[in-house]
């Protein structure tokens, strides 16, 4: 993946770990990402990805994770 802003080639591999469950917020309770973090995560630039990894670093202190 070539990153958009500095022309560097990047990757963040996706947090996906095959577990999909969605609770009644529709995040997923394997990788804590919404449905619309996880449509957009294939043609997300680093910067995006990144902000979803802080999503999901923040949705794991009120969200247990599903193993």
């Amino acid at each position: 993946m070539r990153n958009r802003d500095c022309g560097q080639l990047t990757y963040t591999p996706s947090p996906c770990i095959r577990i999909c469950t969605l609770n009644e917020d529709d995040i997923c309770l394997g990788c804590l990402r919404s449905m619309d973090e996880i449509s957009s995560w294939t043609e997300a630039t680093s910067k995006e990805r990144s902000k979803i990894l802080d999503n999901m670093n923040e949705r794991s202190k009120t969200i247990t994770v599903v193993y």
